[in-house]
């Protein structure tokens, strides 16, 4: 079994510095869209649908983005 340092586990809450260049636009229908969960720990990507829907990888409202087993593809708003 390996120990994981909690230094570690800090350190990717961390912001690198590393500005981002966002370009604000509508989406459209197709579009790839990405949230910054957790500080960063994780991001939650989707399928943009319409301003009342996106296709995501997701679980249901109790949903724990370590169990990876209890996700499902579905569209939610």
């Amino acid at each position: 079994m390996m120990a994981i340092d909690l230094n570690s586990i800090l350190s990717l809450l961390q912001d690198d510095g590393t500005p981002e260049h966002w370009a604000r636009q509508a989406p459209a229908a197709g579009d790839h869209i990405r949230v910054r969960r957790l500080g960063g720990l994780y991001y939650h990507h989707g399928i943009y649908v319409s301003d009342d829907e996106v296709i995501a990888f997701a679980g249901d409202d109790d949903y724990n983005p370590i169990d990876w087993w209890d996700t499902e593809i579905r569209a939610t708003s």
